[in-house]
């Protein structure tokens, strides 16, 4: 199954001051970049905006990940089992703080697992980023898919 890369954003809240409007803009590029890294199953780029400490807490794992390296192991071993064939963000919000922004979405991913089962689920993000040397690096993120009621 070829990867259609596809990354929605619907509903982007702007900013009124234009400084404020070019790091949202910023941000989301950055953000559409580590999907299609994602999707793209191309490692490196997935991480080239990132800190080499950062952590995470994700729906696959129960415990928070403290560094990178965790991180990306977690990943490789998802890219042998699946294929990511999208990742919709919706509703993504940019919030500055200074040299800290916390962009935040809802998404819907799709994929095919081992087999040629075909997945999707939905979730929610929280990608934490810090400025650094003048650019913006993520240093955390919360991933958690949202459990439906039977």
């Amino acid at each position: 199954m070829s990867s259609m890369i596809i990354v929605l954003l619907l509903a982007l809240e702007s900013g009124s001051a234009t400084a404020q409007g070019n790091q949202e803009k910023e941000l989301l590029d950055i953000e559409n970049r580590i999907t299609s890294a994602y999707i793209s199953k191309n490692v490196e780029a997935f991480f080239q905006d990132s800190d080499e400490g950062m952590s995470a807490f994700h729906a696959s794992n129960p415990y928070r990940i403290d560094d990178r390296r965790t991180i990306e192991s977690a990943l490789k071993t998802f890219y042998k089992y699946s294929t990511a064939t999208g990742l919709y963000k919706v509703q993504p919000r940019v919030q500055l703080y200074g040299d800290a922004a916390v962009v935040t979405y809802h998404f819907i991913e799709t994929g095919e697992a081992e087999g040629g089962k075909l997945f999707a689920y939905e979730g929610k993000q929280t990608d934490v980023f810090v400025k650094k040397q003048g650019r913006w690096t993520l240093v955390h993120f919360h991933s958690s898919r949202v459990v439906k009621p039977d």
